[in-house]
């Protein structure tokens, strides 16, 4: 505990440092360092809550403050586990497999994300006023980063293009790595999917990665994690389309993107948030709760209930047709 403690605070004094050389000059000693600090502990902890009037709109232009943003919302979502891997790599030599998978997700998201958002966006040049090429790539990055549970936005997602929401929900739906401050699926029950896919493409019975075999136990857990939450954001979306009214220039897009945004405790939206009937406000809450909390509870307590109740014996095996 103490471990988690001291490195947190590292970690958001060090963001609540390099935010304040930007909002000091801009707002003052005073409130320049509380904005610094008070942006520093929301990046890091993917809650998104800003004190800036339209999140980090403003400083489209202003790459730095993307940037640390940026590297402090990763720096929550990797997890203390992979923490502590990272600075005891020296000691240990080597990383185990869940820093791995979550390293190696995590990359591979960040970058294909980018690139999906630089080509269908067309670098975000027409979603920012950011007129230098830099600019715009900061944009694209922080586009990439912001839908893994941290909820800032510096782009208005109205004016994306389909394939861009698409992606944005995607990436709001896996969201960070367990044990972090993320919510969503997890890059890491993402990631064993994968890997078992990949594995029976190979031929292979057993979900293996990079010499080693990931026990079947866990690779039920994530099959079973990704159908609830999946059936989940579906039936709420259904709910949705009746309880809120849906602008006629809009699709169900208007509507998925608010449910997928709230199971990973994002906090992003295309607009349905302020409107929302009171059904719909209780559903999302519910998403919001079962997307950060609910998700360990639900597996924890699947792993216990099997263990508890193996049964001693073992009906005949049956051959059904798949496919």
């Amino acid at each position: 505990m103490m471990y988690v403690v001291k490195l947190a605070a590292i970690i958001q004094l060090a963001g609540a440092i390099l935010l304040s050389i930007e909002f000091v000059p801009e707002f003052g000693w005073r409130k320049g360092l509380f904005f610094g600090l008070f942006h520093s502990i929301s990046s890091f902890c993917n809650a998104g809550f800003d004190l800036l009037g339209d999140s980090l709109t403003p400083y489209q232009t202003k790459p730095y403050v993307l940037l640390v943003i940026g590297a402090l919302i990763i720096s929550g979502g990797l997890g203390f586990i992979v923490w502590q891997d990272l600075l005891r790599f020296k000691e240990k030599r080597k990383f185990s497999l869940h820093t791995k998978i979550a390293l190696i997700t995590t990359a591979s998201l960040l970058v294909g994300a980018f690139i999906i958002f630089f080509l269908t966006e067309h670098n975000a040049s027409n979603l920012t006023t950011g007129t230098s090429f830099f600019e715009r790539l900061a944009n694209t990055f922080f586009m990439s980063v912001t839908p893994r549970t941290a909820g800032y936005y510096s782009i208005d997602y109205i004016q994306m293009t389909n394939a861009g929401l698409i992606t944005t929900i995607f990436l709001m739906y896996v969201g960070g790595t367990s044990g972090s401050t993320a919510g969503g699926l997890k890059t890491t029950t993402f990631a064993v999917l994968v890997i078992q896919i990949v594995s029976i493409f190979k031929g292979r019975t057993r979900a293996e990665f990079q010499g080693r075999t990931i026990r079947n136990s866990t690779v039920f857990r994530a099959l079973t994690l990704f159908f609830i939450t999946l059936t989940l954001c579906v039936l709420s979306i259904m709910l949705l389309t009746i309880t809120e009214n849906i602008p006629e220039s809009s699709g169900i897009e208007y509507v998925a993107f608010e449910v997928f945004s709230a199971f990973g405790t994002v906090g992003l939206t295309m607009g349905l948030t302020p409107d929302l009937s009171i059904a719909g406000k209780i559903i999302i809450m519910l998403l919001m709760y079962i997307g950060r909390v609910g998700i360990y509870t639900i597996g924890f307590s699947l792993l216990t209930k099997f263990q508890k109740q193996q049964a001693k014996f073992k009906y005949p095996d049956e051959s059904v047709m798949i496919g």
